[in-house]
């Protein structure tokens, strides 16, 4: 069982997937090459500044597909 959001499909009769996908972010200002001392809050603030400052197209463009799917159980 995934950690992920839950589609309401309830009413879907075929299989069902569990898609894993990324989205791209950046955060500048680092003193770190590799990234390292970025906070936990920090990527956080930068996850939601990512996704507040751009519209559903480039929300798509930024997650790309989908990166690894696994069929799910039957319940």
């Amino acid at each position: 069982m995934g950690v992920g959001y839950q589609l309401k499909n309830h009413w879907h009769k075929g299989k069902t997937y569990d898609n894993a996908f990324d989205i791209a972010f950046s955060i500048q200002g680092c003193r770190d090459p590799e990234g390292e001392t970025v906070t936990p809050q920090e990527f956080r603030e930068a996850i939601l500044y990512r996704l507040a400052s751009i519209d559903d197209e480039e929300l798509i463009e930024a997650i790309g597909g989908a990166y690894d799917s696994m069929e799910e159980e039957d319940d």
